[in-house]
């Protein structure tokens, strides 16, 4: 049974820690690239997380969390690697990705404060199993689910 608490524990801290890269990304995301259109945040049930800059069907541009986690190039800057960290493992971040499909966007506001807001949040729609949300800088609409 206690060895049972300790994988359960080691879990737990796992899911955390995944879930706050997810809430890291989206924060470097939107202040390294300023979108200029809808800024959209996607979740995916698998643990994919996607950020893109999108005017209506034409997304301007984007990035997964893995690869921005490694370093990529935005406007011929590189962005810093996340020396600070390991990527949570696959399992880590379908957790952290239930999780983030259950929370209220009062809690995720709350993690993106003071700069970044959810504008709409979409649910499913366009992210099956997952989820998608719109966030912008400044403060909420109260763009709720």
């Amino acid at each position: 049974q206690g060895c049972m608490q300790e994988v359960a524990g080691q879990e737990g801290r796992a899911t955390t820690a995944a879930l706050d890269c997810v809430f890291r990304f989206i924060r470097e995301w939107m202040s390294t690239t300023h979108p200029n259109a809808d800024a959209f945040v996607e979740v995916a049930r698998d643990g994919l997380i996607v950020a893109k800059n999108q005017a209506g069907r034409n997304v301007d541009w984007m990035h997964d969390m893995k690869s921005w986690s490694e370093g990529v190039t935005f406007n011929e800057t590189p962005t810093p690697k996340w020396g600070d960290v390991q990527f949570p493992t696959a399992s880590a971040l379908q957790r952290a990705a239930s999780r983030f499909r259950e929370m209220s966007v009062e809690e995720i506001n709350s993690r993106l404060a003071p700069v970044l807001t959810v504008q709409q949040d979409y649910g499913e729609t366009g992210c099956e199993g997952g989820r998608r949300l719109e966030v912008r800088e400044g403060t909420s609409l109260g763009g709720k689910r």
